[in-house]
């Protein structure tokens, strides 16, 4: 986000928490520094979303504008302002199972509490626009290991959920525990 964007997000953040003292709020603003991320823990962020979207081998096959480690780097700074942290990723981008374990297990340590899974919907003139789309029961499967991994975690549907075919009643089923809407 540029710098007024941020500081105009911190402000309504602030006029929020003032108006509304129990209400939740979580921000999705990609790479943050330190002291953005210190602003927005002042401000009265509960939690900062950051994906890391997939494992740290095939990050590099679908992203070329930043770094894993700029991503870890953040979610390291997040968790050092003592924020809690919402941290998934996307599938169905040409990733193997391995990637999808490893993204599982990465940063076990932080307790991430908020895991979004995303099921990857081609886009065209994207590299992978002629990805095939998930079955109901592989992305459920990914779901089943991510709640086998993360037993207390809300293991959230997100984007692609609309692909799933039964509204995710199955993947509820599988471990699903919390959805993201909008």
């Amino acid at each position: 986000v540029t710098k007024k964007d941020f500081e105009t997000i911190s402000h309504l953040i602030e006029e929020l928490k003032e108006e509304k003292k129990d209400i939740k709020i979580c921000v999705s603003l990609g790479l943050l520094t330190k002291d953005q991320i210190s602003i927005l823990n002042d401000a009265g962020v509960d939690r900062i979303h950051n994906n890391l979207e997939s494992s740290r081998d095939y990050f590099k096959e679908i992203c070329t504008t930043h770094s894993y480690d700029e991503k870890l780097d953040t979610l390291d700074m997040i968790h050092d302002e003592n924020v809690m942290i919402c941290s998934g990723g996307i599938f169905g981008m040409g990733e193997s199972f391995e990637d999808r374990i490893d993204l599982a297990l990465q940063r076990i340590q932080f307790n991430v509490k908020s895991r979004p899974i995303n099921v990857w919907n081609p886009i065209k003139r994207t590299p992978v626009e002629n990805n095939e789309i998930l079955s109901n029961d592989e992305t459920c499967r990914i779901i089943a290991i991510f709640r086998f991994i993360n037993p207390d975690a809300y293991i959230r549907v997100a984007g692609g959920r609309a692909l799933l075919g039964d509204n995710g009643r199955k993947a509820f089923q599988s471990g699903a525990n919390a959805g993201i809407l909008g």
